[in-house]
């Protein structure tokens, strides 16, 4: 039998959907994490007081599970995220130094949109270039690029 592989959203407060996460965005969100039990959620994560945990969508710095379930939320949305365990804490694509919840866990995210970051042109360009300048370019004809795109911009 296939594990069922999607999160599941139920929206708690509607945001502002002026902007829309995603992938690629950095995002600014305060979240309350659970095991899900027979005798009822159980915390097992959560921000900082008053800290938001802030992430860039798509690139793996959460679960997985978490990532797919923030995409499309709005500024200002709560919304709960259960998550099943393949795409949680069970994912074999992920480590953890640590599991705060036992093997084959649903979990369920509280979560908080607070803010959006969407990089601009620039920060593309220069992350592109990063990215790929060990395989195709020398870095000082990188560094030239970037003072000649910054000036050009301008």
């Amino acid at each position: 039998m296939d594990e069922d592989l999607s999160v599941k959203r139920n929206v708690l407060q509607e945001g502002n959907c002026a902007e829309k996460a995603a992938p690629g965005d950095v995002v600014h969100v305060h979240h309350k994490g659970y095991l899900m039990t027979e005798q009822g959620p159980r915390q097992v994560d959560a921000s900082e007081e008053g800290a938001p945990l802030i992430v860039t969508l798509g690139r793996g710095q959460v679960l997985t599970g978490l990532d797919k379930g923030i995409l499309g939320m709005c500024i200002d949305e709560v919304t709960q995220i259960t998550i099943p365990p393949a795409l949680a804490f069970d994912n074999p694509t992920q480590r953890f130094t640590r599991k705060p919840v036992p093997d084959g866990s649903t979990i369920m995210y509280e979560i908080h949109l607070a803010h959006i970051e969407r990089p601009g042109l620039y920060d593309s360009v220069m992350e592109k270039l990063v990215k790929h300048s060990k395989d195709i370019v020398a870095p000082l004809f990188v560094s030239a690029l970037l003072v000649i795109f910054y000036y050009s911009s301008r």
